[in-house]
């Protein structure tokens, strides 16, 4: 049995975070803000943005959900991760 690869830090988790940034700039929102609408830590945020991959589910969710953001995943496209932006939270960010 081989070894497990390592994906702490994939492709698809800096994706990921570089779709989070660009969405909260967009937004006009500071880490700090995100990190308090979301429910999470500063650093939680920031591990995000600079596509660190160990932070839990339910962590990455809410900050998705601030931003208004969600994760699609399609069968076979592992190397192909796309983040949209929910087009009625994009006119109401969350207050």
């Amino acid at each position: 049995m081989g070894a497990r690869p390592d994906l702490s830090s994939s492709a698809d988790h800096v994706t990921l975070g570089q779709a989070a940034r660009a969405r909260r700039r967009a937004l006009g929102l500071t880490q700090e803000t995100v990190a308090d609408l979301a429910g999470v830590g500063l650093r939680l945020v920031h591990e995000v943005e600079h596509g660190k991959g160990t932070v839990q589910m339910v962590n990455l969710t809410r900050l998705l959900h601030v931003l208004g953001l969600h994760l699609e995943l399609a069968p076979g496209a592992s190397d192909r991760v796309e983040i949209q932006p929910r087009v009625a939270a994009a006119a109401n960010p969350p207050t």
